[in-house]
């Protein structure tokens, strides 16, 4: 017995001595390195997009009416930098001497520059166009671009674009500001000013012509949702700003899903 008592004793001194052989893997990570932190590198490939479908009473196209009833649907999707994109036009109904149905696809393709201030896209857009709804009856055209957008908020957008319809011998110019106003219900209030002008300098086709230096008026009724934003519009229009000539004026429904 006493011999037992003895044992007992010497084992409790033992591990009041050194705690650690009591657990050897405690003995074991206490003296061994840690081992070096593993470096995780993301390799993905950030891919977004929009598909966005509208009707629009009067379509506008670089200044100047293009055509009426217009149903547009586009989509657009983002690649790391690189952009890629597709917009038709139907007239849905007729108005005017147009015949209704397929007026117009456009396919655009480009690259972008991100950044804090604002965002650099440089690209070209592929027209493709019925000959009554183009242009100087041009079917097809390449039209190089550059835009630059950025905010100042997430409540006020600005935008600048320029094109070189090369078929059509103008150098397009357009900018625009534009600010969303919270009312009630979630809805929101979003007025919008386009300014723009077809190159005064350049030989362009008569139509280009009447708008060398337009402006353009809108105010949206937005609702956004977790499917998208609808939306609801009136437009004016000015083929040129400094007169009362050459006004249009119409009305717009649009959708818009980013993803």
């Amino acid at each position: 017995m006493k011999r037992l008592i003895t044992i007992v004793t010497l084992l409790a001194l033992a591990l009041i001595v050194n705690p650690l052989r009591a657990d050897p893997t405690a003995a074991t990570t206490s003296t061994t390195a840690p081992a070096p932190a593993a470096v995780v590198t993301d390799n993905s490939i950030a891919v977004s997009g929009e598909l966005d479908a509208s009707y629009q009473h009067v379509y506008l196209q670089q200044g100047v009416v293009a055509g009426n009833n217009i149903a547009q649907v586009g989509l657009t999707a983002s690649v790391s930098s690189f952009v890629l994109g597709v917009d038709t036009y139907t007239e849905v109904s007729k108005e005017g001497l147009v015949a209704t149905g397929y007026k117009e696809t456009d396919f655009t393709g480009g690259y972008k520059f991100t950044s804090l201030l604002a965002d650099l896209e440089l690209g070209v857009i592929s027209r493709n166009a019925d000959n009554q709804f183009a242009f100087n009856n041009v079917k097809t055209g390449i039209v190089p671009f550059v835009g630059l957008t950025g905010n100042v908020t997430k409540y006020f957008n600005w935008g600048i674009t320029y094109l070189d319809d090369i078929k059509d011998k103008t150098n397009n110019y357009e900018a625009f500001v534009s600010t969303r106003i919270p009312v009630v219900y979630g809805f929101e209030l979003v007025p919008t000013v386009w300014y723009g002008f077809n190159d005064p300098g350049v030989p362009t086709i008569a139509l280009l012509k009447t708008a060398k230096h337009y402006g353009t008026g809108q105010l949206d009724l937005a609702y956004p949702t977790k499917l998208g934003t609808f939306a609801v519009g009136y437009m004016a229009h000015r083929n040129d700003v400094s007169v009362n000539t050459n006004q249009a004026t119409g009305w717009e429904a649009s959708y818009k899903w980013q993803f």
